[in-house]
């Protein structure tokens, strides 16, 4: 195979494995974190719509916020997640390559 087409190879793989990631990470955040937050936001008395919260002498709606956190906690989870994924894919590959090579 050409280097090209190894290199378009990786970098397809390399993207795939990003764009799951990034997948894992949205489905933990709706599904446990955001509704952590929520409560949070409703207990302190800011879980209605057009709520505000004073940051630094500034006023902020709490949408703005609850959108950087959420957007934040993505960065950071694909940022932790793409090794491990690699890493998992890389050494399935090659379990797979051994076993084959066994059976010829």
């Amino acid at each position: 195979m050409p280097k090209n087409d190894i290199m378009d190879h990786l970098t397809i793989l390399s993207q795939t494995i990003t764009d799951h990631a990034r997948k894992v990470a949205y489905e933990e955040w709706e599904n446990e974190h955001r509704n952590f937050w929520e409560q949070i936001l409703i207990n302190a008395g800011l879980g209605k719509s057009g709520s505000t919260l004073e940051v630094d002498g500034r006023t902020i709606p709490i949408e703005s916020i609850t959108k950087a956190l959420r957007e934040e906690f993505l960065k950071a989870r694909v940022a932790q997640l793409v090794p491990k994924v690699t890493h998992s894919v890389i050494e399935t590959a090659f379990k797979k390559v051994i076993n084959e090579e066994e059976k010829s």
